[in-house]
């Protein structure tokens, strides 16, 4: 599932390709991707418009246009972007096909149909109907406030990572590789947690994240970290214990037994 790298990678795609192109055509093929516009309407805001910056929230990417307002993004469980070129054949999967008027194209992909498109006037606005937190990188999010908002927290670590409306960014598979760093059960309560394994969650968090999103999402390379080795019998890159999984959080969460102890 793309998570705050990944759409990290995908910002940096579309800022590489699609900035300042002015779009001639959008071509919706299934319109249940589009939530709370609708095809016509999304054509209307976006056609004969340019792309002059990109905001990412979180999971979320906005685009902003120069006739004002905003193309909003989000990827589910299986979504991407891609830009081809000229008379290259679009992405299998492609829900939303974007033209430029010199015959490039940029690519909303899901497989799923799990994501969103739509559009909006005020990100803010956006962001609080849409019961979205703060991003998990952003400056405003200091150790100090996520312990704060992390306070009467009655469930789980792997839980709270998880939680959009606390802190918006961190999605299953990251919110593993941030406990596996802290050395935390997925099963460990918040309240448990004294403000110095807090701190140390937020350290972790916030090194993970950014890491991961100067590769783009790209980390599979990366040996010493869990995520390369989320598989059926792969072993701890630190002590070689067997990984296991487990369900938390309504997800499957991998670990390894010795690393991180349930207290």
């Amino acid at each position: 599932m793309p998570e705050l790298p990944d759409v990290a990678g995908f910002q940096k795609c579309l800022d590489s390709t699609s900035l300042r192109r002015r779009i001639a055509h959008i071509t919706v093929s299934d319109e249940r991707i589009l939530k709370g516009c609708s095809g016509r309407t999304l054509s209307r805001r976006l056609e004969g418009a340019k792309i002059k910056s990109t905001l990412r929230h979180g999971k979320w990417l906005f685009a902003r246009m120069s006739n004002e307002g905003w193309f909003v993004m989000h990827f589910g469980m299986t979504g991407s972007l891609s830009f081809y070129k000229g008379d290259e054949e679009p992405p299998k999967h492609t829900r939303v096909a974007i033209d430029f008027d010199d015959g490039n194209h940029l690519a909303y992909v899901s497989m799923r149909m799990l994501g969103r498109v739509d559009t909006t006037d005020d990100i803010e606005r956006y962001l609080q109907e849409h019961r979205i937190g703060p991003d998990a990188l952003s400056d405003e999010v200091t150790a100090d406030r996520f312990i704060e908002a992390l306070s009467g927290y009655r469930g789980d670590a792997k839980s709270a990572l998880m939680d959009q409306s606390i802190f918006s960014g961190v999605g299953n598979i990251y919110s593993d590789e941030i406990l596996y760093h802290v050395g935390l059960h997925p099963k460990t309560k918040v309240a448990d947690l004294s403000d110095k394994r807090l701190r140390e969650l937020y350290k972790a968090m916030r090194s993970v994240l950014k890491t991961a999103s100067q590769r783009g999402g790209d980390v599979m390379g990366m040996r010493s970290w869990l995520l390369p080795h989320r598989a059926k019998g792969q072993r701890c890159p630190r002590c070689e214990t067997e990984l296991q999984t487990m369900k938390s959080a309504g997800r499957t969460a991998w670990l390894c037994p010795k690393c991180q102890r349930k207290n």
